[in-house]
């Protein structure tokens, strides 16, 4: 009977450890750091969500050996204190609403790697003056800019035509400069 018993938590203890182990090898599907929620999204991280109070901000390229390609649904929401921030190369797309209502933002750094700029994305960004825009972004979404009254010239670094063809909907008074002239709105 002592045998049977012994035996009995042998096999129950290596059942645990063949259950808990593989469990807790699973990578976690947040990583948090300096305030920014990296979401893991099948081999690579999305910005989920910004709890920073820093006026600047620098987002990684990589999480765990992952690459960080976009940044989130309203990741930068109402992050009034943000002035500047600087995008990685991994970043491929810039969701809806992801900068909305970063009403310090005055300097954003976008670079070649983004194809994409959602809808809303720098809606009420009321400080930002001036932003770049790769040719490699082939649209824009929706009311990427509306809101920002402080916004003067985008720099398009494609021509007139791509603009054109990326931009869904545009509003306001700014001046757009194209590689092959200027629009003005």
């Amino acid at each position: 009977r002592l045998m049977s018993r012994i035996i009995a938590g042998v096999i129950a203890c290596c059942f645990a450890i063949a259950i808990i182990i593989p469990i807790m090898t699973l990578p976690f599907p947040i990583v948090i750091e300096n305030g920014i929620h990296y979401y893991r999204s099948g081999d690579a991280y999305e910005i989920d969500v910004c709890n920073s109070s820093k006026k600047d901000i620098e987002i990684k390229d990589s999480v765990r050996g992952l690459p960080v390609t976009s940044i989130g649904y309203d990741a930068f929401r109402d992050c009034s204190s943000l002035t500047s921030i600087t995008i990685p190369n991994s970043v491929t797309s810039i969701g809806e609403g992801a900068f909305r209502y970063c009403s310090g933002l005055t300097s954003i750094t976008i670079p070649n790697s983004v194809t994409n700029i959602g809808r809303d994305a720098f809606n009420g960004c009321s400080s930002l003056t001036s932003i770049t825009i790769p040719n490699s972004v082939t649209s824009i979404g929706y009311g990427a800019f509306f809101g920002c009254s402080e916004l003067e010239t985008i720099n398009f670094e494609g021509t007139k035509a791509e603009w054109y063809a990326a931009i869904k909907y545009y509003w306001g008074n700014c001046t757009i400069v194209c590689t092959d002239g200027t629009i003005r709105k």
